[in-house]
């Protein structure tokens, strides 16, 4: 017999709002690079961070519902694995 808590809605909604949030943030990090000036480009930066945050998050959540339950702790260290940084920013 299977478990249902309720978090299954929840879980496709957090999915869209995470593809939803990450397509903002690409167009948002385009944005910011085609600013003329500095102060455009500062003006545009919260929203730049406030699209990264809201990806992050959503995914985060996502992961954390895909998952069975006894091992949702266990998916905090696959997070870091999946958004990673490059190797070449180790480099500088």
């Amino acid at each position: 017999m299977s478990e249902n808590n309720g978090a299954g809605y929840l879980g496709f909604f957090l999915a869209g709002l995470g593809i939803g949030a990450a397509l903002a943030f690409g167009v948002m990090d385009v944005v910011s690079g085609l600013m003329p000036t500095y102060l455009s480009f500062a003006a545009v930066l919260p929203l730049v961070g406030f699209t990264a945050l809201t990806m992050l998050t959503a995914a985060n959540a996502t992961m954390q519902l895909g998952i069975e339950p006894p091992m949702r702790g266990r998916t905090r260290t696959t997070r870091p694995a999946m958004i990673s940084i490059t190797p070449t920013a180790y480099m500088a």
